[in-house]
């Protein structure tokens, strides 16, 4: 009995240190109707970081670069909205919009 104590606690360690190291990492990330959205990035400058696309259509990133968030829809429209950067979390919501998508920060 003892020894399931001690591997319940290294559990309940390996969580707490996870989620301490995801929340200090920060986060950016697209939800909603992302069907519309071709393709997402973060750009500063010439500096450019891809948002990978996970199942359910929603895209992500652990900021590398400081900058604005820019979309390519799949019509061709571009959509500029929110700024991503290293330890902080941002959160944009599409919205459908014509033949492409309009953000609601949430």
């Amino acid at each position: 009995m003892k020894k399931l104590g001690g591997y319940v606690l290294g559990f309940a360690t390996l969580i707490l240190v996870s989620m301490a190291w995801f929340y200090m990492k920060g986060s950016t990330l697209i939800s909603g109707d992302t069907d519309k959205i071709a393709f997402a990035e973060i750009v500063s400058g010439v500096r450019t970081q891809k948002l990978t696309r996970l199942p359910g259509g929603i895209f992500f990133a652990f900021p590398r670069i400081e900058g604005g968030i820019e979309t390519i829809c799949r019509q061709g429209g571009q959509v500029k909205a929110g700024y991503a950067t290293p330890h902080l979390h941002t959160r944009l919501v599409a919205r459908v919009d014509g033949t492409c998508v309009k953000f609601v920060e949430d």
